[in-house]
């Protein structure tokens, strides 16, 4: 089998696209999700990377308040699933190794009863 390499960057008609998709694929998980009464979706995204305002910094004390002003720096997969509803719900700190955290998100997709 033969591997194409992936331009880098990539050309922005192909990250649009590929948002779409993953755009398209996310809403149709919440649609399944809430039609088996799911009222939910929790996700979890680490910063290895360095790529949030998480990442390489001691979180204590005052963990919520830095999750709650966390800062997307280099394209960092959190943003995008802010854009899409999802909210940060928690931080594990450190939980990839010293400054790497674990960052929780959620969507409730349907209502609670």
């Amino acid at each position: 089998m033969r591997v194409l390499p992936f331009p880098r960057p990539a050309p922005p008609e192909l990250v649009s696209q590929a948002v779409a998709l993953l755009q398209a694929c996310v809403a149709q998980l919440e649609r399944a999700a809430a039609a088996a009464g799911v009222s939910t979706i929790y996700l979890g995204t680490d910063d290895s990377e360095g790529r949030t305002s998480l990442a390489g910094v001691d979180l204590f004390p005052g963990v919520l308040a830095r999750a709650a002003a966390a800062v997307d720096r280099a394209g960092h997969p959190f943003a995008f699933y802010q854009r899409i509803g999802f909210e940060i719900v928690g931080v594990i700190p450190d939980a990839n190794g010293p400054g790497e955290p674990d960052i929780l998100m959620a969507k409730r997709v349907s209502p609670q009863s």
